[in-house]
């Protein structure tokens, strides 16, 4: 059945398809199941926008054609001009962007594969779907703003300590494994959130709070089971701890049954494994069975 592709969401720790039905025109949650196939068309139309203020996703008006976010639905959003935001000065023009940011925030740091830091905030109703949609295994929330002007001052002085503000598809598709257990790996991000406590300027100090440590297990175990060659198998002179898997930013066609998900991610198995990042489908008509 055609229905627009309006990505992967993770709604209480689960994730989700979430899809517009062209023939219903009602927004629509999937379960994924183990075997699925998507199949991209030649459409893609206005992926719609997020309603900060009442908390669901909603579909372009108009059904533009070949637009991501059109005019309109960005209008509808608020969130244009907080794009970006370093929290030095408040750019938003609206009711919207306002009411969203004069709400409680987070700042969390993510660590993805390779040792990789990321900092970045969220609104702390929705701290644990942001995680997950990031696609990171192991993460801590350090600190509680009652805004996010000021969560993202706190976030953007944490950059100038190392952590990265983004990281790209193309790094976490090539970094799925932590190779480190969950001991190594709490004590990594407690040495880091202790640098940052160490370097952040006393004003901010106030908002850290005792960090919480959020590890998906399950699905770093599962990535290092197909993704990793059994290190029992390597010799002092095997430099290839990898095996044998093909990686698609932007995929037209995905189908076979599905191993795990990460993020936006899709790893999944038919002849050999394939890892499919579903952010570039986002927007388009597919043929969907799943």
């Amino acid at each position: 059945m055609l229905k627009q592709f309006k990505g992967i969401k993770w709604i209480n720790n689960i994730p989700r398809f979430l899809l517009y039905n062209l023939e219903t025109k009602q927004m629509e949650l999937k379960n994924i199941n183990n075997n699925i196939s998507i199949k991209k068309t030649n459409q893609k139309i206005c992926n719609g926008y997020y309603d900060l203020l009442k908390r669901e996703y909603k579909k372009c008006n108009n059904l533009c054609e070949n637009e991501k976010t059109c005019d309109e639905c960005k209008k509808l959003s608020g969130f244009g001009n907080c794009l970006g935001c370093d929290g030095m000065s408040c750019k938003a023009n609206n009711d919207i962007a306002l009411k969203f940011c004069n709400q409680p925030h987070v700042i969390y740091i993510a660590l993805f594969g390779n040792n990789k830091f990321k900092v970045g905030t969220t609104a702390e109703y929705r701290k644990y779907e942001r995680i997950l949609e990031q696609g990171a295994i192991a993460s801590m929330f350090i600190a509680k703003t009652p805004t996010g002007k000021l969560a993202r001052l706190i976030e953007h002085k944490i950059g100038t300590f190392g952590p990265t503000l983004q990281v790209n598809s193309n790094y976490k598709i090539q970094n799925l494994v932590i190779e480190k257990d969950k001991y190594e790996i709490k004590n990594i991000l407690e040495k880091e959130y202790n640098e940052i406590k160490n370097l952040l300027p006393d004003i901010l100090k106030q908002y850290l709070i005792n960090p919480k440590i959020n590890y998906c297990e399950k699905i770093n175990d599962i990535n290092k089971k197909i993704l990793l060659k059994d290190s029992s198998q390597l010799s002092l002179f095997d430099e290839e701890k990898e095996k044998n898997y093909e990686y698609i930013l932007e995929p037209n066609d995905i189908e076979g049954e599905i191993i795990n998900i990460v993020g936006t991610m899709l790893i999944l198995k038919k002849e050999k494994i394939t890892i499919y990042d579903t952010k570039k489908l986002e927007g388009w008509i597919v043929d969907i069975n799943a």
